[in-house]
C-alpha cells in the first residue's frame, strides 16, 4: 500500500520496480487503510506530501501497531521518516 499523495515520480518507480516480482501495489489514502482485513507488507508515505500538506501520522502509526504491523520511525528536525512492515519475509 502507498499513499496516492506520494510524487508521480515515486508511485511510477515502486510500481516499475514491483512488477518483475510480482507484487501488487495498491495506491490509495492511507489513512483509510484497514489493517485487520488486507494482507500488507508494507506501507510508504512522504512528509510532506507531493501537495505540501503536513500530516501527523500517529494514528495511522498506532493503529498498525494495533495489527501487529513493525514500525521504524524517526521524527527528526521536523520530518517523518516511517518504514512499516507486516510479515515481509
Amino acid at each position: 500500500m502507498i499513499s496516492d499523495k506520494l510524487h508521480p515520480q515515486t508511485i511510477s518507480c515502486v510500481e516499475t520496480r514491483a512488477l518483475p516480482f510480482g507484487i501488487e501495489i495498491q495506491v490509495g489514502n492511507v489513512f483509510e487503510t484497514d489493517f485487520s482485513k488486507k494482507d500488507i507488507s508494507g506501507i510508504l508515505f512522504q512528509y510532506p506530501d507531493t501537495e505540501g500538506n503536513i500530516m501527523d501520522f500517529t494514528n495511522l502509526v498506532q493503529e498498525a501497531q494495533k495489527y501487529g504491523v513493525r514500525t521504524s520511525i524517526n521524527r527528526g528536525k521536523g520530518r517523518w521518516i516511517a518504514k512499516l512492515i507486516y510479515n515481509l519475509f
